[in-house]
């Protein structure tokens, strides 16, 4: 049960830490003033995520 527990946060931890690398592309993508749509394709964040970066 412990075992199962501590995957499951070391997947989660895995998770946030992509979704952290995507919102940093993003808005290095942003700053260099790229189409929000291409963002959004690239990074599969939605244009909604990205409007709020």
């Amino acid at each position: 049960m412990l075992a199962q527990s501590l995957d499951e946060w070391k997947e989660e931890g895995r998770l946030e830490g992509r979704l952290e690398e995507k919102i940093e592309t993003a808005k290095n993508m942003l700053i260099e003033g790229l189409d929000i749509k291409m963002i959004s394709h690239i990074t599969e964040l939605s244009i909604s995520e990205i409007e709020k970066l």
